[in-house]
């Protein structure tokens, strides 16, 4: 099993009396890649804004790599490598596809100068590691 990258643990957030986010809790391992899907309001944004800190959780932790981010200013969680990005309805046209999707982690800073590891492999070994789980976190 892969280690956690991610771990929300019983996140709660309200607006005036409004619950968004009641005792949330989601986990995602290295190397996965998981969707968020919901209806419009199931909180989906909220989540995201305060996983990255633009919001902050009313209870609960937030873990990246081991770290608790709640109460960490926005700026050094993206520079930590979560960042939030905000929808842009068309692209960047003097861009090819893959420069547009690339561009978003690229202001979230870098701990290191060198390439990225990769995920898809056991620390310390060669030999490729389970595959990353794939899905969709559903919302209420």
């Amino acid at each position: 099993m892969s280690e956690s990258l991610l771990a929300v643990r019983n996140v709660s957030k309200a607006f005036k009396g409004v619950q968004a986010l009641a005792g949330l809790e989601i986990e995602v391992r290295r190397g996965e890649i998981l969707g968020l899907v919901g209806p419009n309001g199931s909180g989906k944004s909220t989540l995201i804004n305060v996983v990255s800190g633009h919001y902050p959780a009313d209870a609960g932790s937030i873990l990246f790599e081991g770290r608790e981010l709640r109460g960490v200013a926005p700026h050094r969680i993206a520079r930590a490598g979560i960042a939030r990005t905000y929808q842009i309805p068309r692209p960047f046209g003097q861009l090819t596809v893959l420069e547009n999707v690339a561009l978003p982690p690229m202001f979230g800073g870098s701990r290191s100068s060198g390439p990225r590891p990769n995920t898809r492999r056991s620390a310390g070994s060669n030999s490729p590691a389970s595959p990353p789980r794939r899905g969709c976190v559903p919302m209420p």
